[in-house]
């Protein structure tokens, strides 16, 4: 491409001097050398232009974002319309110059990249979420702190993610970014994934609970979590929090009864959880048990939960768990 910049500013050169040449021979000549070096600059310059920036360039954008769908379409993964959408948007970008087309390029390549390293992510995306809504909490100065989700994310990106050895269909990127984002030595590298992690996870996050964690008191977590069972198809009752004997949601489907105690914590959840929850299992005649938090679990309670038969859940499990019990219910309704 330099070369040929370089050539066409000799060839413009050489066409100033034949015209200067020309006005000391005379305007006759001057007119006739005009007209003729005019032709073949059209010629030289302005066909090659129209058909490299006007016709050839917009074919091989086309093709491009046409291989990267049909790559995408290949990776199979959970949020390709969104990486189709990225590609659109760089279609959408100007390719008039070299400069421009390699530009869109490179986001076709980032986009790319991003998908191959989708495919790793998704098969572990509900850790993630759990992850983060676990290490993710406010201070008491009422700071967001994300410290320890970020350093979740990094672990992720090292040990799992790179490098991007994943079987990958045709057109797979090898460019020099592809190499630059997957080197795991790339202190760079590892920003950027873990970056990408921490956007990506809260965009694919439903859950509202994250965004409102600043204002949610322990009443509306519990809200929350009734919100979780209902959806799930059980009738809900949330406590008013004084005298519930240890319970903050009682709920019932099909003649089975459970109890919940629900902790919005920024600490791991201890034992005395589980003592409540289990003396509240018995009270209110409940056939199981359980603590939900946006938290972890001591060593402590979680020896207390194995003896009392009492499950401690982060609020992402509970829609598995009572599946789970309803299907236990319905087969041993058929085999009763």
């Amino acid at each position: 491409m330099k070369l040929r910049l370089i050539l066409r500013w000799i060839f413009a050169l050489l066409l100033l001097a034949q015209i200067a040449k020309s006005a000391q021979d005379g305007l006759g000549n001057l007119a006739l050398t005009a007209v003729a070096l005019g032709i073949v600059l059209f010629v030289a310059i302005g066909i090659p232009y129209i058909l490299t920036y006007l016709i050839i360039l917009p074919i091989k954008r086309k093709k491009l974002i046409i291989a990267s769908n049909a790559f995408i379409d290949a990776l199979q993964i959970s949020n390709a319309e969104t990486m189709k959408e990225h590609l659109l948007q760089a279609a959408s970008q100007r390719v008039l110059i070299p400069s421009q087309m390699e530009h869109f390029s490179s986001l076709v390549d980032r986009t790319l990249i991003q998908s191959i390293a989708q495919k790793k992510i998704d098969p572990y995306l509900a850790i993630l979420k759990r992850k983060k809504s676990q290490n993710t909490y406010i201070n008491d100065y009422g700071v967001i702190r994300t410290e320890s989700w970020l350093k979740e994310c990094k672990y992720f990106a090292t040990e799992i993610l790179l490098p991007l050895d994943v079987d990958m269909p045709e057109f797979a990127p090898h460019t020099s970014m592809y190499a630059e984002l997957n080197d795991i030595s790339n202190t760079d590298t590892i920003t950027f994934w873990v970056n990408y992690l921490d956007d990506f996870v809260e965009a694919v996050d439903s859950r509202t609970y994250l965004n409102n964690l600043a204002t949610m008191s322990g009443h509306d977590y519990e809200v929350f979590v009734g919100n979780i069972v209902e959806d799930c198809g059980w009738q809900v009752q949330v406590t008013k929090g004084s005298g519930d004997q240890g319970a903050d949601v009682i709920a019932e489907r099909d003649g089975v009864r459970i109890v919940l105690q629900c902790k919005l914590y920024a600490s791991t959840v201890g034992n005395k959880a589980v003592q409540e929850v289990y003396a509240a299992k018995t009270f209110y005649d409940c056939g199981h048990a359980f603590v939900i938090s946006n938290s972890t679990y001591t060593p402590s309670a979680r020896k207390v939960a194995e003896r009392t038969k009492v499950r401690l859940l982060h609020h992402d499990e509970l829609p598995d768990v009572l599946k789970e019990i309803c299907s236990y219910r319905e087969g041993h309704q058929v085999y009763a």
